[in-house]
């Protein structure tokens, strides 16, 4: 009787031996998985980062921008009053080219600026769905 007991009792042992094992496998296995999820919060809370710095600096350079052609806009009503007041055709042609080449400067960085401002709008666009997807994986974390 005494033999059985005790095989009972290793058999026992073992099915404890086993579930410590398969709980020791589930942890370790939860641990990568945090681990796991954490690098996808910092991945994806450094995308967010560099997606706003971006977005900082295109709206920078969009104001710049259109400082640029506030002046430029400014020099032009300026010239035309001049314009209208010389009297000598070189000077004329000289005040006409400075406003031609004003205009397509002004042209020129309104497409520039419009360009910078489309991507400001796709930037933020980002950033929402980066928030989004930082929130879904901080509650799954």
């Amino acid at each position: 009787m005494k033999l059985r007991e005790t095989l009972d009792q290793l058999i026992e042992l073992q099915a404890i031996n086993a579930d410590i094992a398969r709980h020791q496998r589930d942890r370790e296995a939860l641990h990568l998985d945090t681990d796991q999820q954490r690098r996808i919060v910092e991945d994806l809370a450094t995308r967010r980062s560099e997606t706003k710095a971006q977005q900082l600096e295109s709206q920078k350079m969009a104001d710049a921008l259109e400082v640029k052609i506030r002046k430029a806009e400014d020099e032009n009503a300026r010239l035309k009053v001049q314009l209208n007041v010389t009297k000598r055709q070189a000077d004329y042609d000289a005040i006409r080219n400075t406003l031609m080449s004003n205009q397509a400067d002004i042209s020129k960085w309104e497409d520039e600026a419009l360009d910078l401002l489309l991507r400001v709008d796709d930037l933020k666009r980002e950033a929402t769905e980066l928030d989004a997807g930082l929130a879904a994986q901080k509650e799954t974390l």
